[in-house]
């Protein structure tokens, strides 16, 4: 079995990863709602929803990228394909993600967060296959991420009042 998350060696800290990982999406589901509920005020008082929700999407962006990081650095022993993917991936969709927050609308940086969000992903199969992650780790992180982008969707089509 691969080195990695769920489950651990002691039992003792396994279930946190998916505890924090799904409580990470409260956020995103939060905003999305808000924007849904109350989209005809979203430079009111809910003015802050949209921004809110960039910023968290990229402080998650920036945590999820540095993980890749991390199992890249601490596999040395990996296909150097499947590092260099993670490697070059994880700094290439943060500096997009904050590119976006810096130079573009923050519709269109809804649009960046969610698609680095799938970009993660994609670029973390190459974790799977390497065995630096686990396959239980793997599920998790689908469910998440489709939860992320489906709420950074729902968010970004009442934002542009298409909801």
């Amino acid at each position: 079995m691969a080195r990695g998350m769920l489950p651990d060696k002691d039992g003792r800290t396994g279930w946190l990863i998916p505890l924090l990982s799904f409580a990470g999406v409260i956020p995103f589901a939060a905003g999305a709602a808000i924007l849904a509920i109350f989209r005809h005020d979203v430079s009111g008082d809910f003015g802050w929803v949209l921004p809110g929700l960039v910023g968290w999407g990229l402080a998650i962006l920036s945590f999820m990228a540095g993980t890749q990081w991390g199992m890249a650095v601490a596999r040395p022993e990996a296909a150097s394909g499947q590092r260099l993917v993670l490697l070059l991936a994880s700094n290439a969709i943060t500096i997009a993600g904050w590119a976006s927050l810096l130079f573009a609308p923050l519709k269109t940086g809804i649009a960046v967060v969610a698609l680095g969000f799938l970009m993660l992903l994609l670029s973390e199969r190459a974790a799977v296959s390497g065995q630096m992650v686990t396959p239980q780790y793997w599920r998790m992180r689908v469910i998440v991420t489709a939860l992320v982008v489906l709420c950074l969707g729902a968010a970004m089509g009442s934002a542009m009042g298409m909801l």
